[in-house]
């Protein structure tokens, strides 16, 4: 009965997903950029899934997961240490140890296909072109949070003209997703649905224009400041602090990278983040996709 139920929650929230365009977005590159691998589909599952995972497949995978080796607790918390660690023994103490699991590397593809529309009747369009990015490794995390905050991270960046001057968007936004393997780079706006096509040619444009002239030295001093300024803010709330630290030490950055950001961020050289740029905004190496009416598609056509 609980396997039931979860399995319902499971759909409803896919239900709930489908109807945002970011989470439609998201997926899409996901599906687009990781064919036939384990993250290139939702993790909420499908009917045909969920009919075949049973009971038994469920505590086989906590068996085989579930355990001391494999897991990292992180606690920010003004608890005594006594009480957290008496805590952490009565929930967690009684955990198996068993060897870490190695994880196999998910490697990317760019698919003949790049480009696909996902008709849905919203007010405003999607418009989202999404990157892969290489090997995560300490300086290429720096590297891709420099981007995101270039590109689309609040006032000054990249995209802020296609809203602000150009009004040609409610929303724009550049947003990485991390594997250790390297992972993603979605840069997105959403327009009027009257505006999609010239939305589309504006936000190419800008991709084109930083891979092929770069940044000066002014646009990175600006950059590196509102990197650091964002990551702070990011970080302010335990939740998000626990989140951040957990990934860290998870992906094999370490627990202590966070304690290097800020740092590492002024290191950051003009070469360096253009040869970055170079490597990931290459033009044949995106996917895109639309999100929105059929009628905006079909005028845009």
């Amino acid at each position: 009965l609980r396997i039931s139920r979860t399995k319902e929650q499971m759909v409803h929230q896919k239900e709930r997903e489908s109807d945002d365009p970011n989470s439609l977005g998201h997926q899409a590159h996901m599906e687009k950029l990781f064919a036939n691998t384990v993250v290139g589909s939702s993790t909420l599952g499908s009917e045909e899934s969920h009919e075949r995972i049973k009971k038994k497949d469920i505590e086989n995978f906590y068996k085989d997961n579930f355990h001391a080796k494999n897991m990292f607790i992180v606690v920010c918390t003004d608890l005594e240490l006594e009480i957290l660690m008496q805590m952490l023994q009565k929930y967690f103490g009684k955990l198996p140890s068993k060897e870490t699991l190695e994880i196999e590397p998910i490697n990317s593809s760019i698919p003949e296909e790049r480009e696909s529309f996902i008709e849905k009747d919203t007010e405003q369009t999607l418009v989202s072109i999404a990157f892969p990015l290489p090997t995560l490794n300490p300086k290429n995390f720096i590297l891709a949070f420099m981007l995101e905050n270039l590109l689309g991270v609040g006032v000054g960046s990249r995209l802020w003209a296609l809203r602000e001057e150009k009004k040609l968007a409610y929303v724009v936004n550049a947003k990485a997703t991390h594997m250790n393997s390297g992972g993603i780079l979605e840069v997105y706006l959403e327009t009027e649905n009257s505006k999609r096509e010239v939305a589309q040619k504006e936000l190419r444009k800008i991709l084109v224009d930083l891979f092929e002239s770069g940044l000066g030295e002014d646009e990175l001093k600006t950059t590196k400041i509102h990197s650091k300024s964002y990551f702070l803010r990011g970080i302010e709330t335990k939740e998000i602090r626990a989140q951040n630290l957990d990934f860290f030490e998870a992906s094999g950055l370490g627990i202590d990278f966070v304690n290097q950001i800020l740092v590492e961020i002024d290191k950051i050289s003009l070469e360096e983040i253009e040869a970055y740029i170079k490597e990931v905004l290459n033009p044949e190496r995106y996917v895109e996709v639309i999100v929105g009416p059929k009628e905006a598609q079909n005028s845009g056509s």
